[in-house]
């Protein structure tokens, strides 16, 4: 799309079959965003760790990032950063 960035590469497809070629590409990490994609690699399990950030905001309204996962999903804390913003980060391992 115009106006993206150099090295941002844009792909269509099923999201594990995206996983796959980009692992047999040589990608070790790759970092997924927005409520539907996580949702959708939740659902798929093709994710091992989450990293949440909270920001110190009471929204008040709005659409909940993990709704409509149909399970429950167990998780280990790994790391908690406090920023001087009022932000936290927190890292979970998926069990």
């Amino acid at each position: 799309p115009e106006g993206a960035a150099q090295d941002v590469v844009f792909r269509q497809g099923s999201l594990r079959q995206t996983l796959d070629e980009l692992h047999q590409a040589g990608s070790q990490h790759v970092y997924l965003d927005g409520g539907q994609v996580v949702r959708l690699a939740l659902q798929e399990q093709v994710v091992d760790r989450l990293i949440i950030s909270v920001i110190p905001i009471l929204l008040g309204d709005g659409i909940s990032l993990f709704s409509g996962l149909g399970r429950e999903i167990k998780l280990k804390n790994l790391e908690a950063k406090k920023y001087s913003s009022g932000l936290v980060q927190l890292t979970y391992a998926l069990v």
